[in-house]
């Protein structure tokens, strides 16, 4: 059972880390790339870079209100990972 978690998780790490180099690389349709983007985020697998990306991808949108709701998005995803972070350096202290 243990040994094909272990394949699991390396099988994942896999996917997340050619999945974001893809969405990094990505040129298209701003709304398709920030959903991608976005899930990307959601996965537990962001990076500055995804970050960052995301951010510059809104810039993209057309839609003044598709860029506010784009950007309360990220903001809720950035907050939420940096609760993570904070909790995980708690907890090793």
């Amino acid at each position: 059972m243990q040994e094909q978690k272990n394949e699991l998780l390396e099988l994942r790490s896999q996917i997340a880390a050619q999945a974001k180099q893809l969405t990094l690389d990505s040129t298209g349709d701003p709304d398709a790339r920030l959903q991608i983007l976005m899930e990307v985020i959601r996965s537990g697998e962001s990076t500055l870079d995804i970050y960052k990306t995301t951010y510059e991808v809104i810039q993209q949108l057309s839609d003044d209100d598709d860029k506010v709701s784009a950007m309360l998005g990220l903001i809720y995803e950035i907050d939420k990972d940096i609760a993570v972070q904070g909790a995980n350096t708690d907890s090793n202290q």
